[in-house]
């Protein structure tokens, strides 16, 4: 067991708990298909970051037989700014401190892909902030796990912004992950 990460989510617009979550041992091979998995996210690191997380992502989907989301435009922009904002504005949650939803934040973007939406999201800090313990997280969540594995969802969108809600110890790196679904879009 690794130790606890923070870990919310949220169905449609209803807001979830936070909770936080023991990471448990990570599948080694794993790391070896998904390029920068083990990585700890950094300014320069980030596209690769957000592609290990998708990778991650649709190769336990293909485990589970069910289609690889594919990333849409509306869905990556409205996961990367709240993961900035949460980090800026040191909350966590899916309700912004201006009050919106994950619904509100993608309708302000004119996006009206999705009639079913959800958004999973985590931080952590130092070896606690790869894409791949992040998802090891994300999957002992029986409520995570269930977006990632829903047969609904078609797209995402993956934001993951450079620190933490919470401030850290001096010299004490951390990131802090957004992953929007939609049935369509």
């Amino acid at each position: 067991m690794g130790s606890a990460l923070a870990l919310v989510l949220v169905q449609g617009v209803a807001v979830a708990k936070q909770k936080a979550v023991r990471t448990p041992a990570v599948r080694p091979p794993a790391a070896r298909v998904c390029p920068s998995s083990q990585a700890i996210p950094n300014r320069a690191n980030l596209v690769r970051i957000r592609a290990a997380v998708l990778c991650l992502v649709n190769q336990e989907r293909e485990r589970h037989h069910l289609r690889p989301l594919r990333i849409r435009r509306p869905l990556r922009t409205v996961a990367i700014r709240h993961a900035n904002d949460m980090v800026r504005r040191h909350y966590f949650g899916h309700v912004t401190r201006a009050g919106a939803t994950l619904d509100t934040r993608l309708v302000r973007l004119g996006y009206r892909g999705g009639t079913t939406i959800a958004e999973n999201l985590a931080w952590g800090a130092g070896g606690h902030s790869t894409p791949l313990t992040i998802f090891a997280g994300w999957m002992s969540s029986p409520r995570h796990r269930a977006n990632i594995l829903s047969r609904r969802f078609r797209t995402s969108g993956i934001g993951v912004a450079v620190g933490t809600p919470q401030r850290l110890p001096r010299g004490q790196l951390g990131a802090t992950y957004t992953h929007a679904f939609a049935s369509s879009g």
